[in-house]
This record gives C-alpha cells, structure tokens and sequence, in this order.
C-alpha cells in the first residue's frame, strides 16, 4: 500500500486493513502470533557510535538545505523530512494514480548515491551480523521526524521492496506500531495491534507477514523527541519506473506547486506547535521506555506484554 496523504477524515484502507481494527481477544492474539515472527530487533550501535552516526545524519540535512543533492533526493514536508539515496519512488501526491501497487521508481541517475558513511557504518555491520546478504541493498532512506511527526500505515510496496525492510533508530526512542487505523484534523489513531519499541542504536528487521500482510506506522504520539530513522531495503531489479514522459509531468506538476507548496511549509512552526500540544497528555502519562544502553532491544518472551502498548520507561533522547 502506498503512503497516504493527510486529509479530513478517515485513512481510506484496503479491506484487509479494516480486518485489524475490531477484533475481538481471541483474534488479535491470533494476529500477534502471526506478526511476531516477522519482526525483531537487534542492539548494533553503542552510544559512541550513535553519536558518530548522528553527526553524519546532520551533514545530509545541512547538504539538503544547501541544496547540494538531486530534485528528489530531499523531500521536505512539515514534521519529517525524507532523504532518498541509491533509489526513490513515487508517494503520497506525487503518485499519478492511487492504490496499491501504484508506486513506481524514479527514473536511473535521478537519485542520490548512497553515501559511503551508511555502506561503512551501517549495512556493513549489518552484512556481518548475517541480517542481510553480502552486496545486497541497494536503497537508503533517512527520515527526520521532529516532536509530533509520523508516518501514516503502510505496507512498504511489494512490487519494489525486497524483505527483510531494515531500519535503525538514532537520536531517540520511539515505537513502530502495528494495525492502527488514523484519522485527521485531528490527527488520531486507533489502538495498536502491537507496538514494538525502536530505541536508539537499535536495528528492527521486519519481514515475512508483519512486512506483508499488516500495516506499520509511526504515531504522532510515539515520537517526543526529534528521531531519525534509517531504513536500508533492496530494490527488485525488474520494479517498475516511471517512463520519461511520466517523469517530466510529475516534474511539472511539482512546479506549478511550489508557490504553494512554500507558503504551506512556512506554517511548520504552527503545525509542529499544534501536534507537540497533542503529545502533551502522553507525556503527562509517562509512557517511556529504556534508555539506549539496554543490550535487549525487543523482549520477544511474551507477546501479551506488548499488545496495544510500548513499555513502562520513560522515552529519552541521548544527549553527548
């Protein structure tokens, strides 16, 4: 299924989707041990490393706003920005039609290289732990959430993604949430599936049914602090790109939007004030979870702790 865009309303979902909002015990137990298999975590960077990683992460943002990358390379939006490199695809507004299976590549030489900074610090390490094959991921995305942000649900394209889908959490905690349902103006969403907790320095490896068949998100909510998520992913060889003729009339249309576009993004400060103001009950609630020295990224011992919640410490965002 592809992005959705933030409209009134309800996120139009897929029947399968509206299977995971009104399920009786019995059912989502079922669902849990269904998903379960498919997702786990791994401690892979200690805070040293983060820090590093951190600092690499602060270049590409200085880099985008230099305006040193590619058109589609940096995607600006309020509340998170998008960093494509090796590969990008087209979501949200820029598809030229919507549902799924609709995503298409953009076209050869359109995107950033990934930097060699990720292949040394991050698929490297990966390759060795045996999460993923040797030469094997040819696709790096950095998203930049600020307080508030979030990432609709989803289930990333299964014409273009090859699984395992790998992500790494740096500057703070979060959780990745599964089977919600949102609504917007005001953004809201239904009770998890599951929520399984991203802290920073850990990789979540996401494959099999939980990558397929589920929608995941990151809810609003579930990011206090400003978090950065890099998803390293392999792209099939025969996914489908956009022709050059549906190239240049995206580019088109993309122009005749600018104006547009950056008078809606000089609202960021209102709207990122707006959604901070909606997190304050969860903080208020205290929900957090351990800090990012604890070895045990995902306790995977007992599925009924992690239904429908995070964890009990408080989320905190690594400072050097």
């Amino acid at each position: 299924m592809s992005h959705n865009k933030h409209l009134a309303g309800e996120q139009k979902l897929t029947p399968n989707q509206k299977f995971f909002v009104n399920l009786t015990p019995e059912q989502r137990y079922e669902e849990l041990k269904k998903i379960h298999p498919g997702v786990h975590t791994v401690k892979l960077f200690d805070p040293a490393t983060c820090c590093k990683l951190e600092e690499k992460v602060e270049k590409v943002k200085s880099n985008a706003l230099a305006g040193k990358y590619k058109r589609f390379t940096f995607d600006k939006a309020p509340l998170r920005n998008k960093y494509f490199f090796g590969e990008g695809y087209t979501y949200g507004s820029q598809l030229e039609k919507k549902g799924e299976g609709s995503e298409r590549l953009f076209p050869e030489g359109t995107i950033d290289p990934i930097p060699k900074w990720i292949y040394k610090y991050i698929i490297a390490p990966l390759e060795e732990k045996q999460l993923v094959p040797k030469d094997w991921i040819n696709s790096a995305v950095i998203n930049d959430y600020l307080p508030g942000g979030c990432i609709v649900s989803h289930v990333d394209p299964i014409h273009i993604f090859d699984r395992p889908i790998v992500s790494i959490s740096l500057f703070s905690d979060c959780a990745l949430s599964f089977g919600c349902k949102f609504s917007f103006r005001p953004i809201r969403t239904s009770k998890p599936l599951l929520s399984v907790p991203l802290r920073s320095g850990c990789a979540c490896v996401m494959s099999g049914y939980a990558a397929d068949e589920v929608t995941h998100c990151i809810r609003p909510e579930d990011v206090l602090e400003r978090r950065v998520a890099i998803i390293v992913r392999r792209v099939f060889p025969d996914a489908p790109r956009l022709t050059t003729e549906q190239f240049d009339n995206l580019c088109n249309k993309l122009d005749r939007q600018v104006v547009h576009r950056n008078k809606f993004l000089q609202s960021d400060e209102s709207c990122n004030s707006r959604f901070v103001s909606s997190c304050d009950s969860v903080k208020g609630a205290k929900r957090t979870f351990d800090n990012r020295d604890n070895t045990k990224c995902f306790d995977d011992s007992n599925l009924s702790k992690y239904e429908g919640q995070c964890n009990d410490d408080k989320v905190k965002c690594a400072k050097f």
